[in-house]
């Protein structure tokens, strides 16, 4: 974290102006010392908080602030007895504050509370030299918000590419359903609404017939959009609590919660739904359902996928024998 390395950082900043004055012969009061004391308490004393957990890390910008305003009461104290050198520091702090608060309200505060405290007291006590030191606070102020601004933005702009990495990781490319790789991702939580709900969870395994053929005859393109259209078929259909996945070339599968639904209604049900405009001319819309459900456990999901495909396998077999006399005739 930054906070912390800054707040030690100021502390030692304080020690060396200490020992600086001591070397040129610079004697200032017990009260000064005192001071510094007290500031470098505040400041180490959120360091350490911060660095080993005792302060939640959301209120670094808040500790961070509380140390920026010590260090603002101590050397505008300081520049009525030493002179308004002391307040380089603080000023210092102001410009960088930004940059590590990363957080706008605590930095408006700690902005408008030691540029106030800095200006009435310096315009009471060192008059000549308040207007100089004030613009100087000020300048500082504004360069450290644009880097906050900056950051910010970065930060951002990181943030959503990085849940873009994370989309395409687990998402099937092609169809934008999830792959293998996305339902381990979310395979967990539905198992935990299964546990809430004290229900088991369930596979529904579609394949998709005649794809070989589509790829064959009118190119994969042609296949593409075929893939295409189930997917989305299955997305207009299903829950949205359930997932969908594609589990092979031609092969999906729909997880979801409680007990395994009618394999027939849902066949006819994602049939009706397929979108063949643009498919008429490569491809009648054929797939064959099954479906298993098992104890909501990751490590039962192989086997019900396992039942739910041998269920698929039975039905497609019974279906064909019982189209093949048909077609004879």
């Amino acid at each position: 974290m930054e906070a912390p390395r800054l707040m030690l950082l100021t502390v030692g900043i304080i020690v060396a102006f200490d020992l600086g004055y001591a070397m040129v012969g610079i004697v200032a009061t017990p009260d000064y010392y005192l001071s510094d004391v007290l500031q470098s308490l505040v400041l180490a004393g959120g360091a350490i908080g911060l660095q080993r957990g005792r302060i939640p890390r959301q209120f670094a910008p808040w500790v961070l602030l509380a140390g920026v305003l010590a260090n603002n009461l101590a050397t505008t104290y300081q520049a009525t007895v030493v002179g308004a050198g002391a307040l380089g520091v603080v000023t210092l702090l102001l410009a960088v504050a930004g940059a590590v608060m990363l957080e706008w309200p605590p930095f408006i505060v700690g902005v408008v509370l030691c540029t106030t405290n800095t200006g009435l007291v310096l315009r009471a006590t060192v008059p000549e030299q308040w207007v100089t030191w004030y613009i100087t606070m000020l300048t500082a102020s504004a360069a450290s918000a644009v880097v906050l601004h900056g950051r910010r933005e970065s930060m951002l702009q990181f943030a959503e590419a990085q849940r873009t990495i994370e989309r395409m990781a687990t998402a099937d490319r092609l169809t934008g359903v999830l792959n293998r790789h996305g339902l381990a991702e979310h395979l967990p939580s539905l198992i935990g609404r299964a546990h809430r709900q004290r229900e088991g969870i369930f596979v529904a395994f579609f394949d998709v017939t005649g794809l070989r053929q589509v790829n064959n005859g009118h190119g994969h393109s042609a296949g593409d959009r075929v893939l295409d259209a189930v997917a989305s078929a299955l997305r207009t259909h299903c829950r949205a609590e359930e997932l969908i996945v594609r589990w092979g070339g031609d092969e999906f599968l729909v997880v979801g919660v409680g007990t395994r639904p009618d394999p027939t209604a849902i066949r006819a049900r994602i049939l009706e739904a397929i979108d063949i405009n643009d498919l008429a001319a490569v491809w009648t819309p054929a797939l064959w359902v099954g479906t298993a459900d098992g104890p909501a456990d990751e490590t039962q999901l192989d086997a019900i996928v396992t039942r739910a495909d041998l269920d698929m396998i039975a039905r497609r077999d019974r279906g064909l024998a019982a189209e093949a006399p048909q077609s004879k005739r």
